[in-house]
Formats: C-alpha cells, sequence, structure tokens
C-alpha cells in the first residue's frame, strides 16, 4: 500500500500468497491495523489469492472489510500439476473480474 499510484489512477491491490500472515511484526501488530491502512490508503479494490479453506490464512479475510473485493482460492491439493491448473483458472477469473469492476 506504500507504492505510489498515479493520482488519475485505480487503486488496486492484488495479494498472492500460500503463508498465513506474520502479525504482529515489526511494523504491524494486528490484523486490525492493516484494515485501518487499507482505509487510509482509499484503495478501490482488493483481491486475496490465498488458500481460502485453511483455517491459518482466512484470517486474510477480514481485509475485505470495507473494501471492494474477493477471495480467490489459491489451489487445492497435493498434485502440483491440479494446483497449477487451479492458479491458472484463478488468474483468469481473477482478471475478468477487475477488468468488469474497472470499467
Amino acid at each position: 500500500m506504500r507504492q505510489p499510484f498515479a493520482e488519475q489512477s485505480s487503486k488496486i491491490i492484488v495479494l498472492v500468497t500460500d503463508a498465513p500472515p506474520h502479525i504482529p511484526d515489526v511494523e504491524t501488530q494486528s490484523i486490525d491495523q492493516v484494515v485501518e491502512a487499507i482505509r487510509h490508503a482509499q484503495l478501490q479494490q482488493l483481491y486475496l489469492v490465498i488458500r481460502t479453506q485453511d483455517s491459518k490464512s482466512q484470517i486474510y479475510l477480514k481485509l475485505l472489510e470495507g473494501v471492494r473485493g474477493l477471495a480467490f482460492e489459491l489451489g487445492k491439493g497435493d498434485d502440483f500439476r491440479q494446483r497449477a491448473e487451479d492458479f491458472k483458472r484463478t488468474l483468469m477469473a481473477l482478471g475478468k473480474t477487475i477488468s468488469q469492476a474497472t470499467r
């Protein structure tokens, strides 16, 4: 969120991760602090690509409070090829969603 956005640009962030957040850390003490930073940055859209079924990753869903966005499944199963196909479908759906939301 600290990245510079052009003044006329749509502020959209896509977070892709397979790990749960490291909170607290050096800069952030709570997930609520991150939610407030999202509001302060005036993001228009936030998209999460996470392991939606992993209980440790579900805390990321709180980031969607007060901002337009969705969570997408990173990929399921132990088979790398299947996960890669899942991820490919996720990226296609994500691109379509962002395209439709920014018209």
